[in-house]
């Protein structure tokens, strides 16, 4: 019996035209293993196709897809499929920082969404329908919807809390400058001092100005602060100097002449003023610059004095001292002395001027005698002063004696 063999021309057959899948979670493409998805049938019952087994990554949209098939009669097809990748996951709201300062000067915020709202998606786009938005100081709720670019939209609450973190504003005088002319304190009235702040409100100025001025003050620097509060606990604060100037110099009391005498024996007289020079200042602190107590030689001398005040105040006045010497010299004379005459003649040379002697305790003594000089025979009494620059004077006598001077003879005896 003969075996007659049928081959069929009729190729297989593809399978329907496309798919719909949906994206894996969190992803913005789905993996499909198209081998058991799409597959072509033949009459024969066996098909054989160069699809590629396991899974492939296909995007959100529309992808295609070609391959070919053929039954074990050689019978082949091209098959065309699509592939719809469909993204059906909504987006998803993103952890919200909520807490925003206000503008500068303002009592409100200004929040730009898409700088601090980020929400997320698996398909890489989503969008918001908030842009820029104002928020007034506290909290307040808002809704955001957020869309990926399938439609697929989500509702995002988020509670905006808006901060004052803006301190108070106050404004103090310039800082003053008062001089001091007569009394010992300045009477300084109340000062304006305003406070202002971005929340407008009423503010309380601590401590009240009315509680401290009109204040005395005396010579110095000194500051007054002043603080304000807002609402929000925000504290600003403003501070002023016064100066208060002293311009009064010291009054300084000084004698027109101060006379002295010299220590004994010395040149040098003490000079001591501190109890008659007197300095006083309207400050209470007043410094005399030259030194008080010393020590001068003997003459007269003009010195000027100055006394100042911390403030720099100064005053000047002038002292004629005078060191007087009031100690006479010292005299040393002999009280008698002989002399004898000269050879061949009737006077003696007289010379006192290693026998008298002067001494003065400034240095300087002058005898106003002659101490040597010709005297005729016989006595007489002179008297000697010694002086020195101040006048002082001292006087000794002197008896001096004038001898003949007698000559030896040598007598020879004449024999009879």
């Amino acid at each position: 019996m003969k075996i007659i063999k049928l081959k069929y021309k009729e190729p297989p057959s593809c399978p329907p035209g496309s798919g719909n899948f949906t994206t894996n979670i969190g992803r913005s493409y789905a993996t499909i293993d198209i081998s058991t998805t799409f597959y072509a049938i033949d009459n024969a019952g066996e098909v054989f196709s160069n699809v590629t087994a396991g899974l492939q990554i296909y995007p959100i949209g529309k992808s295609v897809e070609t391959f070919s098939a053929s039954d074990s009669s050689g019978n082949n097809v091209t098959c065309t499929v699509e592939i719809n990748v469909r993204d059906e996951e909504p987006p998803a709201c993103p952890p919200f920082i909520s807490n925003f300062n206000n503008d500068p000067g303002s009592d409100i915020a200004t929040i730009f969404f898409p700088t601090v709202f980020h929400p997320t998606d698996n398909s890489g786009q989503v969008f918001s329908n908030l842009s820029t938005m104002f928020y007034p100081l506290g909290k307040s709720e808002e809704t955001l919807v957020v869309t990926d670019s399938s439609g697929n939209s989500v509702a995002c609450t988020v509670e905006i809390n808006v901060r004052d973190t803006e301190q108070p504003v106050l404004n103090c005088p310039e800082d003053m400058l008062t001089p001091l002319k007569e009394n010992e304190t300045v009477n300084i009235w109340l000062p304006m001092i305003n406070a202002s702040d971005n929340t407008n409100d009423i503010l309380i100025i601590r401590p009240h100005p009315e509680d401290i001025f009109p204040v005395n003050l005396g010579v110095g620097d000194f500051y007054f602060t002043f603080t304000a509060n807002d609402s929000s606990g925000n504290v600003g604060s403003c501070t002023f100097r016064i100066t208060i100037l002293d311009i009064i110099p010291p009054e300084l009391d000084c004698p027109p002449v101060y006379t002295v005498y010299t220590n004994p024996g010395n040149d040098i007289g003490r000079v001591d003023l501190s109890n008659l020079i007197k300095a006083t200042d309207n400050s209470g602190e007043v410094e005399i610059h030259q030194i008080l107590r010393t020590n001068y030689t003997i003459g007269r001398r003009v010195e000027n004095y100055t006394a100042s005040d911390p403030s720099g105040n100064n005053v000047e006045c002038t002292v004629e001292i005078h060191v007087q010497d009031i100690t006479p010299p010292e005299l040393d004379c002999p009280p008698g002395y002989t002399f004898y005459t000269n050879p061949g003649s009737d006077k003696g040379t007289v010379d006192l001027s290693n026998l008298i002697k002067a001494t003065d305790n400034s240095g300087e003594v002058q005898i106003h005698q002659t101490l040597r000089m010709n005297y005729s025979i016989g006595r007489r009494v002179e008297n000697y002063t010694a002086s020195d620059p101040s006048g002082n004077n001292v006087e000794c006598t002197v008896e001096i004696y004038v001898q003949a001077k007698i000559k030896h003879i040598k007598l020879i005896k004449l024999r009879q």
